[in-house]
């Protein structure tokens, strides 16, 4: 997973996150303040039930508009985070 900040982010940080269980699974490499740059979400975890899992991302400074990125105003969705799970067994 790699989300984008921009620079009026300053330093952010993503991080996968168990709802259910309330506990980080997998924390993310901090992202400096640069256009682009991103913070990395990249490891394995165990769920040992049905679980809610979300992405959060934080930064240390924010921009209520477009603090995380600018949209490309396209007429569709915006896409800033994509996220592969692949089950193990």
């Amino acid at each position: 997973m790699a989300p984008t900040g921009e620079p009026s982010v300053w330093e952010h940080k993503a991080i996968l996150y168990n709802v259910t269980g309330s506990a980080n699974l997998v924390i993310g490499t901090t992202g400096q303040d640069a256009p682009g740059t991103s913070s990395f979400v990249e490891g394995q975890f165990t769920l040992a039930s049905t679980s809610t899992v979300q992405i959060r991302h934080r930064c240390l400074n924010t921009v209520a508009t477009n603090g995380f990125g600018w949209p490309a105003n396209m007429g569709v969705v915006e896409v800033y985070t994509t996220v592969y799970i692949k089950k193990i067994e």
